[in-house]
């Protein structure tokens, strides 16, 4: 009986490295899962603050001309690239869609080297976000 008892005790040793690597393994891919969900929010808040800027764009032409609001596209897209440009993301893509008469749609894409994903997929992970804003003044200035 004490060889059998001595013979077990050698495989916990055994499983000890493989249960270190299976958690540490567990621990980066839980790590890299966070970082793509933390990099999606601060997306989707530039997205809504670049949408939100560019819905500022109201064609004082349009609302001369009909009595009706409506969004510049030009503007709103000059607007939006400004947003963007000051705040410094490294963007792989973006879109801004004017619905009318009042509404801008902001969507943003990024390319994240993330070694874990890069490592599970063979390819960067892509982080995408949508943002609307519609603006509803009385007006003109």
């Amino acid at each position: 009986m004490v060889g059998r008892e001595r013979a077990e005790a050698g495989s916990a040793l055994v499983l000890i490295p493989i249960l270190a690597l299976a958690t540490s393994i567990m621990l980066l891919v839980i790590g890299a899962i966070g970082a793509l969900g933390v990099r999606h929010a601060q997306l989707r808040n530039l997205a809504a603050s670049c949408a939100l800027y560019a819905s500022r764009a109201v064609s004082t032409t349009a609302w001369e001309a009909t009595g009706q609001l409506a969004i510049d596209p030009t503007t709103a897209r000059l607007d939006a690239a400004s947003c963007l440009g000051a705040s410094g993301v490294a963007l792989s893509g973006w879109s801004l869609t004017v619905t009318p008469p009042m509404t801008v749609t902001v969507a943003l894409e990024e390319r994240l080297a993330i070694p874990v994903v890069s490592w599970l997929t063979g390819s960067p992970a892509l982080v995408q976000a949508t943002a609307s804003a519609t603006q509803s003044s009385s007006g003109p200035g």
